[in-house]
């Protein structure tokens, strides 16, 4: 599923991989409506979506018959009308072309190994090859000129490649990783010098992310580790800053780093398979299988604290326990549904303790926020 916001109110999403249906919410994705593709024939398949703003944006789309082809397709009002920019008879292997526009009049567009450029809103392009690309996943420019692609090789060794351009797409330097594994789930140029590229499998301990501080000319890894589950793998990342940043995976956790990803702790578990992480402004958004889309601000605001440094016991816990949060008697406990929801406000007695007893709260994981503090609990049946 991608999920595109244009501006706080109006979005875009395509509810699945393979989905052949865009929809449109004008209220902060809180109410969709479909998006109208009449001019679309035959089978095909959305392959990705981006807004400039919210009425100027661009979809790929491939397409299986008559033959195998991807098309890219323009509008300037919102989804009501569009038309084709397809710079010439291209074909992306497994459906994975991505487009990305900085401006109604320059962009970007990946079909395979060629990667086009355009600065007359599509209609003429230039064309560069990429040697052994084969599969593009994600795209991301900082500006007009400093842009990032990720993908991988299309080899069952499932090695990356990461792609940075600093001058608007006149040339391209590489990141070849040698490791198994390494295939670039999603990539993000943070900053005038920062790059980051974070690879899709975190099984066994292979998880990495690739960090430049200096515009992609030299590259550190970080190994992912310490995650819940050596089985698990990435669906989404965004970093906020160069220390702050966060990752949802497909076994449905989401976590969150305070030290540019050295360290990760779980700030929820969605026991459901997540497909995607989208962050407009501080607005942070979980994407689930089921097309259900969680928002939770809060999350992002708080502070996170090592588990040692902050125990919080018993957890789990039952509805009409106490529970010692270690902090000073006064302090003020929001309790959060893991969709962000607020159940109630509770103070820490004289020794910190934690009255659940005032609170019906049904069985589930919530989220205890105070000062900037934030710690999961789980209340048992």
């Amino acid at each position: 599923m991608q999920l595109e916001f244009a501006d706080a109110d109006t979005a875009y999403s395509v509810l699945s991989n393979g989905s052949s249906a865009l929809f449109k919410s004008v209220d902060g994705g809180v109410n969709w409506k479909p998006v109208k593709l009449d001019f679309l024939k035959g089978l095909y398949s959305i392959s990705d979506v981006q807004f400039v703003t919210p009425r100027l944006g661009h979809i790929v789309v491939y397409r299986f018959i008559p033959e195998r082809s991807d098309h890219v397709y323009r509008t300037e009002d919102g989804g009501r009308t569009w038309m084709e920019i397809t710079p010439d008879k291209a074909y992306a292997p497994f459906g994975s072309g991505q487009v990305y526009f900085t401006s109604s009049q320059k962009g970007h567009l990946a079909l395979g190994s060629k990667l086009y450029s355009t600065s007359n809103a599509g209609e003429s392009w230039s064309l560069r090859r990429l040697s052994n690309f084969v599969s593009s996943k994600d795209m991301h420019f900082f500006d007009d000129n400093r842009g990032v692609l990720g993908g991988w090789d299309g080899s069952f060794a499932y090695r990356g490649l990461v792609y940075v351009t600093n001058d608007g797409g006149a040339s391209w330097d590489s990141l070849t990783p040698h490791q198994f594994y390494t295939d670039i789930r999603t990539v993000q140029y943070l900053t005038e010098n920062r790059v980051i590229a974070f690879t899709e499998s975190l099984w066994n301990g292979m998880g990495r992310m690739f960090v430049s501080t200096d515009q992609g000319n030299s590259w550190d890894t970080i190994l992912i580790s310490r995650l819940t589950d050596s089985l698990d793998q990435a669906t989404g990342f965004h970093f906020f800053s160069p220390k702050i940043g966060m990752v949802t995976t497909i076994k449905g956790y989401v976590y969150r780093t305070d030290d540019g990803g050295e360290n990760w702790q779980m700030l929820a578990d969605f026991n459901k398979v997540l497909v995607g992480f989208h962050a407009y402004k501080k607005d942070i958004y979980v994407i689930g299988r089921d097309s259900v889309i969680y928002t939770n601000p809060s999350i992002l605001s708080a502070k996170v604290h090592r588990p040692l440094e902050q125990a919080i016991y018993p957890n789990p816990a039952s509805s009409n326990q106490l529970i010692q949060t270690h902090s000073q008697g006064g302090t003020i406990w929001h309790i959060l549904t893991i969709e962000g929801r607020e159940m109630a406000a509770l103070p820490a007695n004289t020794q910190g303790f934690l009255p659940l007893g005032s609170v019906k709260l049904a069985p589930g994981m919530y989220l205890l926020q105070a000062e900037g503090r934030l710690e999961r609990v789980v209340i048992k049946p």
